[in-house]
């Protein structure tokens, strides 16, 4: 058992607390289970504390979880609009539950304050069912009927809208059907029932071409059932997810009697369908079709991590900065890429994703359902966190997890060590760095390549498609459609500024006398100094946590890039002031090694930020899937195989094709560089080589050939990872040449120091 002020772990229950939990042990909910079984679910309790009005959880909230009052008295609201005036729909008080909305499947909280100093016990859900059953108690199974009961209805009326007879709506929902749906389940509909979408997310498609999605409180056939006629598109749920299954009789029943309630939910259903064809329709312009497929993640996810390949230089800081805070890495930097536009700064932007395996803290966590004995809990900023005390290493929850997310370690041991080949496992997954200034893995990024999404406001398809989140409104989407390339004129504007700086220096060259040279120096000495330091907070996870204090960073934010961007500007004014303090010519003995060596660091610090600038992009452009540099020759390996399984079983034509034309292509060296020096990506390079087999067949044996674009592809995928090869290590070696000049420096510059003060 835990307690907890508001959220935040105190060392110990009160006597108050004390008392309150007594009061929560004599609820009938608990009353009825076995000592033993209360005992279990004793130990999944957290107290939580709250002062007078605080938010207990807002309306709309993800629920999985429900609340015995030990003290105080807690206000519910169902609207927002009712929190405002002040009336609340109930008062629940000392030894009454709260929040028993979350025993139905999808549920949405009401918005409960506390009125005055409360204490209330959460108990999940999954905890308190299974402990129900193990009892045979029947309180919470009439509870969990009635919170189902109330949970339907209140998404039927938000469907069909206010002014339903009484009798008429209660006719339709004893009538009513639940039915639950496996990710990847089809859902029939023949015409004789219509489906209301009560959790999950659907995907439509029509002949293979026609796409759609329906999320909560969406139809799916209601023109159709109220037309006798079966329902055309194939509906597969992308997600775990539960319907109600509406019988068309009763729905003609409710048209005739309440005509305005189905037309407004066929006017929901028709706009839903329109808007998102609209959107669909933009796709293959906006190349988005990865981030379509993609959305079962997108909309499950509360907090999902992204890495943007385009700025990441895969030098590996996120998972050596998640190593060094928790011991192990709890991301895997391995997918997909996905296509997606973000709306992070205000304007929308596409660019390419990597979703790495880590928690994504879901909305309606699989893991936590799963997890027998409580240990996995939602925060109510909604981190999703394991809680170790309680974790008996079962595994449910990795194995429930649709992303892998959460993975099975040993047992630390109390010296924090780890316990040896067979000692108990534990789960393991992210958990937002809680109790910490920030995201370890967002802090360390040298180029804020990585940040965690909020996706149902952060990535522009999921708004757009309204799935459960307000439809992103007309402006942001014409600005997507009418996005441009940035102006060269802040290019031309930097340009400009050279000349005057060059004479600048020209001059101070010419005229610099001792105290100038003098001053120069030092400066130099000092940035110098400063710029190796860097190095230390960028491999250092606790000088890093100290600089994001001192600096007051959001946690959002990457440290480093700031950081990187200082470390660029003090080496451009380093060079001019080393200049000014030597002149143009090159000194004697330890002072002119100490110049040759700072031009060398500075020159190869240039050439990397160029580096950092440009090879990523590069990079994303030659990849469909994104895996470690590390693993980049198990790949090619993979890949031959592949090639060679692909043309196992094909004619003598596809064969020769691969002997005399296909494999020479791969093993071409010089081909690898005219891929880099072309610019083409993956695509336009099997474009071309394609093109260019057809054009040296000139139409002859063409239908032999038809089964030879596997073979292609593969291929051109193999030239691909070759040219990746080179770009990653060009990437990954001015790092290490930089640090050594580096260290040097310092070391010829405490020996020019001295010899100058000597």
């Amino acid at each position: 058992m835990s307690v907890e002020a508001a959220g935040d772990s105190v060392p110990e229950a009160s006597a108050s607390e004390r008392a309150a939990l007594a009061t929560v042990l004599t609820h009938p909910l608990l009353r009825e289970l076995t000592p033993r079984v209360r005992a279990d679910v004793r130990a999944a309790f957290r107290v939580r504390r709250f002062g007078d009005g605080a938010s207990i959880f807002a309306a709309g909230d993800p629920a999985d979880s429900v609340f015995v009052v030990g003290a105080g008295a807690v206000d519910t609201f169902v609207a927002a609009r009712a929190k405002a005036s002040g009336r609340a729909a109930r008062r629940v008080r000392s030894g009454e539950l709260l929040g028993e909305e979350a025993l139905a499947p999808g549920a949405r909280r009401a918005a409960a304050v506390a009125v005055g100093a409360c204490v209330l016990v959460e108990i999940p859900v999954p905890v308190l069912r299974r402990a129900a059953e193990r009892s045979f108690g029947t309180r919470l199974f009439r509870e969990e009927r009635r919170a189902r009961r109330a949970a339907f209805r209140a998404l039927l009326a938000e469907t069909l809208g206010a002014g339903v007879p009484e009798a008429v709506f209660e006719a339709l929902f004893a009538v009513a059907a639940e039915e639950s749906h496996a990710r990847g389940a089809s859902l029939a509909l023949t015409g004789e029932r219509a489906a209301l979408v009560v959790d999950g997310l659907f995907g439509l498609g029509v002949g293979g071409e026609e796409r759609g999605f329906r999320a909560r409180g969406d139809t799916l056939g209601l023109a159709e059932a109220l037309a006798d006629r079966p329902f055309e598109a194939s509906a597969t749920a992308i997600s775990d997810a539960l319907v109600l299954q509406l019988p068309a009789s009763a729905l003609r029943e409710l048209s005739r009697c309440a005509p305005h309630a189905i037309e407004l939910a066929l006017s929901r259903e028709r706009a839903t369908r329109d808007r998102q064809r609209r959107v669909l329709r933009l796709e293959p312009v906006r190349e988005t079709r990865v981030a379509v497929d993609e959305l079962g993640r997108l909309a499950s996810a509360s907090s999902l991590l992204a890495i943007e390949l385009d700025r990441c230089t895969r030098c590996g800081h996120c998972a050596k900065a998640c190593a060094d805070t928790h011991g192990d890495a709890r991301l895997l930097r391995q997918g997909d890429k996905v296509i997606a536009t973000l709306t992070t700064e205000g304007a929308p932007r596409k660019t390419a994703l990597l979703f790495p395996a880590s928690c994504q803290h879901c909305h309606e966590p699989a893991c936590l359902s799963a997890c027998p004995t409580g240990a996995i809990v939602r925060e109510p900023s909604g981190a999703v966190l394991i809680r170790e005390e309680l974790c008996t290493g079962c595994g449910a929850c990795a194995t429930a997890c649709p992303w892998d997310a959460v993975r099975m370690r040993e047992r630390a041991t109390d010296d924090g060590s780890v316990a040896g080949a067979g000692s108990a496992l534990i789960a393991s997954k992210c958990d937002l760095c809680h109790g910490r200034e920030s995201p370890a893995c967002v802090q360390a990024c040298p180029t804020a390549a990585i940040a965690r999404l909020e996706p149902k406001r952060e990535v522009l398809e999921l708004g757009a498609l309204a799935l459960g989140t307000p439809a992103a409104d007309q402006r942001t989407r014409r600005a997507l459609s009418e996005q441009r390339p940035p102006s060269p004129m802040a290019w031309v504007a930097r340009a400009a500024l050279v000349p005057p700086l060059v004479a600048a220096l020209w001059l101070g060259l010419a005229h610099a006398g001792p105290a100038l040279r003098l001053g120069a120096g030092i400066a130099a000495a000092l940035l110098s100094l400063s710029l190796t330091a860097h190095a230390w907070v960028k491999r250092s996870s606790r000088a890093r946590v100290h600089v994001a204090r001192w600096l007051a960073m959001d946690r959002r934010r990457s440290l480093m890039q700031p950081l990187l961007a200082f470390h660029g500007l003090a080496g451009v004014v380093a060079v001019p002031c080393a200049l000014l303090h030597t002149g143009l010519a090159l000194p004697s003995g330890v002072a002119g090694l100490l110049s040759l060596v700072f031009y060398g660091c500075a020159l190869s610090g240039g050439l990397g930020a160029f580096a950092y600038r440009v090879l990523p992009s590069r990079v994303t452009r030659l990849e469909r899937a994104v895996h470690l540099p590390e693993d980049a020759t198990h790949e090619l390996e993979r890949l031959l195989d592949a090639l060679f399984a692909a043309a196992t079983g094909q004619n003598a034509a596809v064969k020769q094709l691969l002997a005399s034309v296909l494999m020479p292509y791969v093993r071409s060296r010089l081909g690898v560089f005219r891929l880099l020096a072309s610019g083409r990506s993956l695509a336009e390079e099997q474009l071309r080589l394609t093109t260019s087999i057809e054009r040296a067949l000139s139409g002859r044996t063409s239908e032999r050939l038809s089964n030879a674009q596997p073979l292609i592809e593969t291929a051109v995928a193999m030239r691909a990872e070759s040219a990746k090869r080179v770009l990653e290590r060009v990437l990954g070696a001015f790092v290490p040449l930089h640090l050594v000049l580096a260290l040097i420096l310092v070391v010829l510059l405490a020996l020019h120091v001295a010899g100058a003060w000597l």
